[in-house]
């Protein structure tokens, strides 16, 4: 899958959970993208390194760029 489309995929997963979260006075597009954000986040640390190259850590940071693009 494409960055932008696993970007747009999880903005969507995170969307309808944002809700509740919307009291601080942020929108519930941004709430959802800041959710989306902290679970790639967890995704880079925890690439692994192998043959001198961390595993799909490039491919997260695509994603993560272009979830800040949404």
């Amino acid at each position: 899958m494409e960055p932008k489309e696993k970007a747009k995929e999880l903005l969507d997963k995170f969307y309808p959970r944002a809700t509740s979260y919307s009291l601080d006075g942020k929108n519930q597009n941004e709430n959802a993208k800041q959710c989306a954000l902290k679970a790639v986040d967890e995704l880079i640390e925890e690439s692994y390194f192998t043959y001198g190259y961390y595993y799909r850590q490039d491919y997260w940071q695509e994603v993560k760029q272009e979830i800040n693009n949404l």
